[in-house]
């Protein structure tokens, strides 16, 4: 799931709750908490930013790291939400 994917990926950045919702503009540590346990569902805006601030692409994290590499080794890249279609993902 996405919300596990933000808190692996902030865990292996180093950072706390608090770091990157500074860092991407969310509300407080309080919603990525929150984002991160399930219990807020993000919008795709803030899906994004967390994907910019954690530097993965946005496919990464919403469908997890499998099912984006998967589209790239068969030579479709999954770059936005609008080519999820094209890729058949």
């Amino acid at each position: 799931m996405a919300y596990e994917s933000i808190k692996e990926l902030r865990l292996q950045r180093g950072m706390t709750q608090a770091q990157l919702a500074d860092k991407c503009g969310v509300q407080t540590g309080e919603t990525i908490s929150m984002i991160e346990t399930g219990y807020r569902k993000a919008t795709m805006r803030a899906f994004k930013r967390l994907a910019d601030t954690l530097d993965v692409d946005v496919t990464e994290l919403v469908l997890g790291q499998a099912l984006a590499v998967a589209g790239v080794a068969q030579g479709r890249p999954c770059r936005s939400i609008s080519n999820w279609a094209h890729a058949g993902l």
